[in-house]
């Protein structure tokens, strides 16, 4: 760990013994037994130690306990709870949703740690941080994809003649987009995150920052080759007196496309987040991260258990579906479970 010198000298501010000139002591309060303060060039103090410097230089602000713990549960449960109705579905390559999720729960278990640590004199607090950032950012990657298998999912079973490239190719060329987004990012995180200097941080930013991005803009145009797909669906069928979205199908397009907008809005947020630098405003600033990355994910997956192929597109439905299903149809229809050929 490097010593208090050396760690003025990469991230500024001076050590006092008094509080003069702060202008945040949020900080303080649960140390006042300290005699020494670091001063950081923004206006915020906190207790003296090495390890603190660092810490806050990262994150900017201690991150919240009551938070941490609410999210880690949170996400527990939902890993829990997809991972339960992924294996009744027996859609094996869904995996990936609850996969996501546990990420999101191993990133929060960092960030609760981090709130913990915080003043500790080794290095679990830094653990925790690389845990954390590299977990947080890389779970999008998993939800994403799942909106491209289901895409595959919901297009064979309202008219895959519509659709102006074959949805699985198009899903195999996103995915493969998706790998390379998750290995830009994977790397970037793990690269910044054990940054030794500010300068090294500032460099292997962009690399994170360029991960995210090619992510966002993949699922941009994954929207809008949707959005296309379902005007062209609903021109057709109104044109027929046909009911557009029949039965479940309904609920699993709409959870389609609240988690792409959902992770598309998150993508934004981290975009705008990482592109003011790590001392910028949005990343110093806990709420914006809470609102508009976690809870964004949060409603992710509640989309994608709301919207599971285990309740919208059961594999005993599926052949029904093809033939046009009615709501009504649906509901007299008792479902034995097979598995017609060529099922996704």
């Amino acid at each position: 760990m490097a010593s208090i010198n050396e760690t003025l000298a990469e991230y500024g501010g001076f050590i006092s013994n008094n509080l003069t000139g702060c202008t945040d002591l949020s900080q303080i309060s649960a140390r006042t037994a300290s005699t020494e303060f670091y001063h950081r060039p923004d206006g915020a103090c906190f207790p003296i130690s090495a390890e603190e410097i660092q810490f806050h230089a990262f994150y900017g602000y201690v991150p919240s306990y009551g938070a941490g713990i609410a999210f880690t549960v949170l996400f527990g449960l939902l890993t829990v709870i997809l991972l339960g109705m992924t294996i009744k579905s027996k859609r094996w390559w869904y995996l990936i949703v609850p996969f996501g999720a546990g990420c999101e729960f191993g990133g929060w278990i960092g960030r609760t740690m981090s709130a913990t640590y915080h003043s500790d004199a080794s290095n679990a607090n830094y653990q925790a941080f690389l845990c954390q950032i590299v977990m947080l950012t890389i779970c999008p990657v998993f939800f994403s994809g799942a909106c491209y298998g289901l895409y595959v999912v919901a297009v064979k079973h309202l008219d895959p003649t519509i659709s102006a490239i074959s949805p699985r190719k198009l899903t195999i060329a996103f995915v493969i987009c998706d790998i390379v987004s998750l290995l830009i990012q994977a790397a970037g995180g793990g690269l910044t995150s054990s940054a030794k200097t500010k300068a090294d941080q500032d460099k292997y930013t962009h690399v994170f920052v360029a991960g995210i991005i090619f992510q966002l803009v993949v699922m941009l145009v994954f929207s809008a080759i949707g959005l296309h797909y379902y005007l062209r669906l609903r021109s057709k069928r109104r044109a027929l007196g046909e009911t557009v979205l029949p039965g479940r199908l309904a609920y699993l397009v709409w959870g389609i496309a609240g988690a792409s907008f959902l992770i598309i809005v998150r993508g934004a947020y981290r975009t705008a987040e990482l592109a003011e630098g790590w001392s910028g405003y949005l990343i110093e600033h806990e709420g914006y991260f809470i609102g508009l990355d976690a809870t964004m994910m949060l409603l992710c997956l509640i989309a994608f258990a709301l919207s599971h192929p285990v309740f919208t597109c059961p594999k005993g439905l599926e052949d029904h579906y093809a033939n046009g299903l009615t709501s009504s149809q649906e509901k007299n229809l008792n479902v034995q479970g097979g598995t017609p050929t060529g099922s996704v």
